[in-house]
């Protein structure tokens, strides 16, 4: 598994996963914020709004650590140039480190 930081200010360059199968697993928080749920947008560059796809992420009751699940089992993000964040639910410091955790299979 690779981990990525995720950018809260803008979008997150994916290039770099091009030709790979790049399955999302989780997203995690490292900081003082709290995150209760979230929204990733991917994209491609010189592509419409309309062929973009969001993946929500929600915190799953029991889970005491600042992790959040996608709501689709396998999604593969290899074929995106980039994502945005979008909080839901929570608050992030602006020193909080959003980490997003890649399987490759």
């Amino acid at each position: 598994m690779q981990r990525f930081v995720i950018n809260n200010d803008g979008p997150t360059v994916l290039e770099h996963l091009k030709n790979k199968k790049a399955i999302v697993k989780h997203i995690s928080v490292q900081g003082k914020g709290k995150l209760h749920s979230c929204m990733l947008t991917f994209g491609k560059h010189g592509d419409t709004k309309a062929s973009s796809k969001e993946l929500l992420f929600i915190k799953p009751l029991h889970e005491r650590d600042e992790i959040l699940l996608p709501h689709v089992g396998t999604f593969n993000i290899a074929d995106y140039d980039f994502c945005s964040l979008e909080i839901i639910t929570g608050t992030l410091h602006h020193t909080d480190q959003i980490i997003l955790a890649v399987l490759f299979v």
